[in-house]
């Protein structure tokens, strides 16, 4: 994963990006049920819970914006994106 120091207009994730987004898959906040809570990402980081959300919320959507491409077609369908099953 390319990353860059600073906040980035490109779709390369900043340093704080990443580190949020490797503590909470390390704390199990992306998990069913979940590990963690935003807290605990927050205090993985030592920021506020608002920063925490706030590079998750960036990080993980550079994450999708970059691989898009894999969800907008279905082979089997005429659908933009496949139904939820």
């Amino acid at each position: 994963m390319r990353t860059q120091s600073g906040e980035g207009s490109d779709e390369s994730l900043t340093d704080e990006e990443s580190a949020a987004i490797h503590a909470a898959l390390d704390t199990g906040y992306f998990d069913g049920p979940r590990g963690t809570s935003l807290g605990g990402v927050a205090d993985r980081l030592d920021v506020t819970d608002r920063e925490a959300s706030r590079r998750l919320r960036r990080g993980m959507s550079k994450v999708v914006r970059r691989n898009r491409e894999r969800f907008e077609c279905h082979p089997d369908s005429d659908e933009r994106f496949p139904p939820h099953r």
